[in-house]
């Protein structure tokens, strides 16, 4: 069988192991660790199968597991220049693609909490709205993979000028026209629903990247009062309040301008940015305009340092881009 995958063009990872090796196979190699948490029974003893998953979960340290999937995620988005809006986007391994979302379930997985986001949403991990902003943004992204091999008639994960209009015509759009001119091509609409997929991905798997830190780390916090909204714990910026940005938009550029300037803060806290990813629609044309928060925003800049940083958080987490998920 396997033979035969790899004539018709499938590369297929093959081995014949007892679980001995296996288990001596992923103390070497992060990657082996990952491949048996995704391990299903195709044929066979299921009882044995059962019995050698839980000595895999027995042997896998879930802190080790998570910091180093972690690093691998980072050295990936460094080759991509943390990057989300190429205009050849990597539709796998990009910041906002599969790999992302295949993070969460691996780090899940190595602690029995599930591999999908309904078991995470069970643990009340996320909200109703986030896992089917989730399950919607992963539908896209498999779809256009499936599409784009198809088109390239081989394993292709970058969506490349060649296969836009395309695919484009693949999933029915067209382009539009006003008074006889095109204002926006069928490409343009197809990459624009691969955009507003990939930020929905950014902006949430912080948020259960955070939540599956604080499962593992079970740990006393160590907390630092800024004011009477705003906290310091375990080095995570942090409100009070899960209603603050619902009672007072502007708190989101307070928000931002505490990252800036508290040093110590390194991000922001797991359920903050749930309440700021569900006030994200209060950044609307009132909020713009509103003469306290163009000073919030302009003190930004007159901070002497982190101004990128937070302007990349901003993007990610906020409703500040161009693109409004």
């Amino acid at each position: 069988m396997v033979g035969e995958l790899w004539d018709i063009g499938i590369e297929v990872g093959h081995s014949v192991r007892t679980t001995t090796d296996c288990l001596y196979e992923a103390e070497q190699d992060i990657t082996v660790q990952t491949a048996l948490l995704e391990t299903r029974p195709l044929t066979g003893d299921r009882q044995r199968f059962h019995d050698f998953m839980d000595t895999v979960h027995r042997h896998i340290d879930p802190k080790e597991f998570f910091e180093a999937k972690l690093i691998e995620q980072q050295a990936r988005y460094g080759r991509f220049q943390n990057a989300t809006y190429k205009l050849e986007p990597n539709i796998k391994e990009a910041p906002g693609g599969l790999r992302d979302l295949h993070l969460i379930g691996w780090i899940a997985a190595s602690q029995r909490l599930g591999r999908d986001w309904h078991a995470l949403a069970a643990l009340s991990m996320l909200t109703p709205e986030e896992n089917r902003k989730l399950c919607e943004a992963e539908r896209v992204l498999r779809t256009y993979r499936i599409a784009l091999h198809w088109r390239a008639k081989r394993r292709e994960d970058r969506i490349l000028f060649d296969y836009q209009h395309a695919l484009a015509k693949d999933f029915g759009f067209d382009d539009v026209s006003t008074a006889g001119r095109i204002t926006q091509r069928a490409s343009e609409a197809f990459m624009a629903e691969y955009y507003l997929a990939a930020r929905i991905i950014t902006q949430l798997v912080p948020v259960l990247v955070h939540a599956l830190r604080q499962r593992i780390y079970s740990y006393l916090s160590n907390t630092t009062p800024i004011n009477a909204d705003f906290y310091i714990r375990d080095g995570l910026l942090a409100i009070y309040d899960p209603e603050l940005f619902n009672k007072n938009p502007s708190a989101i550029l307070a928000l931002f301008l505490h990252l800036e300037q508290r040093r110590e803060a390194s991000d922001i806290a797991p359920e903050t940015l749930r309440a700021l990813w569900h006030a994200r629609d209060l950044i609307n044309d009132d909020f713009l305009h509103n003469p306290h928060n163009k000073q919030l925003f302009i003190a930004l800049f007159r901070e002497p340092r982190g101004l990128t940083r937070v302007l990349r958080r901003m993007n990610q987490y906020a409703r500040f881009g161009p693109l409004h998920p």
